[in-house]
């Protein structure tokens, strides 16, 4: 039926005149472009109708239809985001300090999220990298040292609940990955570097595609207030000033870009 329609000159002239004059397309004269850059089937339609018009009705009603070539495709489309989480039955995040300066004690966050956006599966094109931890899920396998660590001595998490990094920048200098970006303790914000090993991308044997990142980093817990300290006998410190970051994170993602007309 469509093949019908098409073959009278008539009704495809008022079809165009009607997507013209409903602003869908401007159709300007000489600007079609190359049947093979066009779509299989609308490059098909295309070039019959341009044997059609040439054997019956000659150049006029050809070039009043005429797709116009955008001279900057991002004004009339974006591409969406793609979002990443972390899969949380495959992701830690740990921290480590000294105690008494002769042995390290390691703690995790039980309990965080991960959001990453990204233009493309090139993470150098991330938009938004955002972690939480929520502070009262601190475990270091010991109740007591727990419940300390989440009082107002440290993490102060009854009015403080969260920890928040924001990445801003996912740097590349040869093989070395840096992620700048800022850290808040406590209500207190400074800028961190971490270094990132990243381990690639892959799709599990659920046809999930996910990405994967080793990170190491190292902050003073007195900038961002963590200020209790205690001294032995011999002057020992209990607790180091310096906390080392490690996280093993698996990304997962969400969704893949599409075309959206701006």
């Amino acid at each position: 039926m469509i093949f019908y329609l098409f073959r009278n000159p008539l009704i495809v002239n008022n079809l165009f005149n009607n997507v013209e004059n409903a602003g869908f397309f401007r159709w300007d004269p000489g600007v079609c472009p190359p049947a093979a850059k066009l779509p299989t089937k609308i490059a098909k339609v295309w070039n019959w109708w341009d044997s059609y018009t040439r054997e019956n009705q000659g150049r006029d009603l050809q070039d009043r239809i005429r797709v116009p070539a955008l001279s900057n495709p991002k004004k009339h489309f974006l591409m969406a985001n793609i979002t990443w989480t972390a899969d949380p039955a495959h992701s830690e995040v740990v921290f480590k300090v000294k105690h008494l300066m002769i042995t390290t004690v390691t703690g995790y966050f039980r309990k965080f999220e991960i959001v990453v956006e990204t233009e493309t599966d090139d993470f150098k094109t991330s938009k938004k990298i955002e972690f939480i931890a929520d502070i009262s899920s601190i475990d270091t396998h010991n109740e007591q040292r727990d419940t300390h660590l989440k009082s107002a001595d440290f993490f102060n998490a009854e009015e403080q609940s969260q920890l928040r990094f924001v990445g801003n920048k996912y740097e590349t200098d040869g093989d070395e990955v840096s992620l700048h970006g800022d850290l808040t303790i406590r209500g207190t914000t400074k800028p961190i570097t971490l270094k990132v090993e990243f381990g690639g991308i892959v799709v599990d044997p659920y046809g999930q595609t996910k990405a994967g990142f080793t990170i190491d980093g190292k902050v003073s817990r007195k900038e961002f207030g963590l200020m209790w300290n205690a001294v032995t006998e011999a002057g020992s410190v209990v607790v180091s000033d310096d906390v080392k970051i490690h996280a093993e994170i698996q990304l997962v993602k969400q969704n893949v870009p599409v075309a959206a007309k701006q």
